[in-house]
């Protein structure tokens, strides 16, 4: 696809997309539903009514598609976990998605995928975020401490040393201080070798070797450029992030870009191993056009 067909697209995606503050509050209370009355109260016949029929789930440990397979999987979590319980502690929602910060507890009193009861309480935590479509969940990305379930219960030896909290939301801090500080190079290493990218402008970008060549040009191709953080959620190897671009293309100094925009981190190690980002492309309009060659 050239530049000037990427633009075209853009503007076509975008140029109908306006999400007001009743519709964003009807996203909110449809993915609370999933929490009050699917997990916590076992009404699975509710997934229908909350999840699309062509619905994907990004789920560490598997990946699932449609209200039934959801069901599936909460089934064999609650049938492990009879006294399961979830809260949330977070939520916000942009454009079509929707964030949530949550925390699961339970007792391991039944076989959970081959693991024999352990016992144990579990306090898992997680991050999800959803894609919205004619009401429905249409997709979900989600990260939640599956590492430290396993280990809860027994599957997985305890070793190692693990990530912080605060290493991660450091890194978080440095991405928008590189950024603002056109300090490129250094917010490049902020990436593992092998990350990967979903960038609503630029697509899939697979590998550092592959990033860093295209961001040493971000100078020359703005005449300013800010991503101010507003808000930040760090839960376990995930993160979530809204901010605000104020920014300018060179060739079009005049013409102001302002745009509200949802980060979704995955970390390695305190570097970021995934990145997806989601905004409006209709303000990107000259950036667009400057990348086209208009």
């Amino acid at each position: 696809m050239t530049s000037k067909e990427k633009m075209r697209e853009a503007e076509a995606i975008w140029s109908s997309s306006t999400t007001t503050l009743s519709q964003t509050e009807a996203h909110i209370n449809t993915v609370a539903r999933i929490w009050n009355d699917v997990w916590n109260k076992g009404e699975m016949q509710a997934s229908h009514e909350i999840f699309s029929k062509d619905y994907t789930g990004h789920l560490p440990l598997v990946t699932i598609h449609g209200p039934d397979e959801f069901n599936g999987l909460v089934g064999v979590y609650r049938a492990a976990f009879p006294d399961v319980h979830l809260s949330v502690y977070d939520t916000f929602a942009i454009g079509d998605r929707v964030s949530v910060r949550w925390v699961s507890r339970g007792t391991h009193l039944a076989d959970m995928m081959g693991v024999p009861p352990s016992f144990n309480k579990i306090e898992v935590t997680g991050l999800s975020i959803f894609r919205m479509e004619n009401g429905l969940v249409a997709e979900e990305w989600e990260n939640f401490d599956a590492l430290g379930m396993m280990q809860t219960i027994g599957a997985i030896p305890v070793s190692g040393v693990r990530t912080s909290l605060a290493d991660n939301g450091e890194t978080i801090r440095k991405y928008y201080e590189y950024a603002n500080d056109g300090k490129w190079d250094a917010w490049c290493d902020l990436f593992t070798d092998d990350m990967e990218m979903d960038e609503q402008l630029a697509g899939k970008i697979n590998g550092l070797a592959t990033l860093r060549p295209m961001m040493a040009g971000m100078g020359q191709a703005y005449a300013r450029f800010r991503n101010e953080l507003r808000s930040m959620l760090v839960d376990g190897d995930s993160g979530a992030v809204v901010s605000h671009i104020s920014a300018a293309a060179a060739r079009y100094p005049t013409e102001a870009i302002e745009a509200d925009v949802m980060n979704y981190f995955r970390f390695r190690n305190g570097k970021i191993s995934y990145m997806r980002n989601v905004h409006d492309s209709k303000p990107f309009t000259p950036f667009l056009r400057q990348l086209a060659g208009g």
